[in-house]
């Protein structure tokens, strides 16, 4: 399905309006219906299959009702602890049942929900060429192997077919670290010892130093220093690998719209480009892009 002038605005102003009782009924995050209305604005769900690499949480009630696709096939490791969180957390999944990679296969052609437990970097050969779009939201800062994570996306996609995708945040950005140990050392806390830019600026063992004057007893200390620098469940990719790495992929163009960020002034500036000289864009945070396969 290519890229429309107009997408489906009818059924993006629709979303939004539902926006608070999806969040009150099914716990969904306000920037995930903000960020679907957004991709409905830029391509046609309407009948349309569906492959999501991430995420599985959005219910039926946006995928095949307000959004109109006619199958929504969502790939995510199920398995792991962030599948087990999720099933707790949303009791709208409590009941799915979930199928692997072969199991799902005789599934690809039906309408309706199917959750696949599998990583998008293995996406099997019977998967390639079923779907019109494929959307990733909030996953791709955690894809350690783009390259190949790109290669099965474009794979997945029948000819004129589009990837839509919402990621961040950027390991670049002032709170790039996504790191959440506590209250106080959590990236939607950027005031916090850390400090906006810090995991860019402090190596381990002074990031170690700060926390320890800040009063951190040593198990969060530990547990910091693991998630900012060591932990896989981040990329660290700044904003100029990802510019780079879309546009090595085998997709004919690619969009970026900047969804939010932070400038740092002049001297914040200067010691990060003095610390890592290859990268110039520590401002923006998140992106929305579309990419089109011809």
């Amino acid at each position: 399905m290519a890229l429309t002038q107009t997408g489906t605005p009818s059924r993006a102003d629709r979303l939004l309006a539902k926006a608070t009782q999806y969040n009150k009924s099914h716990s969904i995050a306000g920037y995930t219906t903000q960020t679907l209305a957004n991709m409905a604005r830029q391509v046609d769900f309407e009948d349309a299959r569906v492959l999501e690499f991430g995420g599985w949480n959005i219910p039926t009630d946006i995928t095949l009702g307000d959004l109109g696709a006619r199958s929504w096939l969502s790939v995510d490791m199920i398995g792991s602890l962030s599948g087990t969180y999720q099933q707790k957390r949303f009791s709208h999944l409590k009941d799915i049942e979930i199928f692997d990679y072969v199991q799902g296969a005789d599934r690809i052609e039906r309408d309706g929900f199917t959750v696949v437990d599998g990583d998008a970097t293995m996406l099997p050969e019977p998967y390639f060429g079923k779907f019109d779009i494929v959307v990733t939201i909030a996953t791709i800062e955690h894809v350690l192997d783009m390259v190949t994570f790109l290669e099965k996306a474009w794979r997945a996609l029948k000819p004129g077919g589009t990837l839509v995708t919402r990621f961040g945040p950027v390991w670049a950005s002032h709170i790039g670290h996504h790191a959440f140990v506590s209250p106080e050392i959590n990236f939607q806390k950027p005031e916090g010892p850390i400090g906006p830019w810090g995991h860019l600026l402090h190596r381990p063992g002074d990031m170690q130093d700060i926390l320890s004057k800040a009063g951190e007893p040593g198990n969060v200390i530990a547990r910091t220093i693991h998630q900012l620098y060591t932990s896989p469940r981040i990329n660290r990719l700044f904003n100029e690998d990802y510019h780079a790495l879309f546009a090595n992929s085998r997709f004919d163009e690619t969009t970026w719209t900047p969804c939010w960020g932070k400038k740092p002034d002049q001297d914040m500036f200067d010691r990060l480009r003095l610390a890592h000289p290859h990268a110039h864009d520590f401002s923006t945070g998140a992106w929305e892009t579309v990419s089109r396969k011809g």
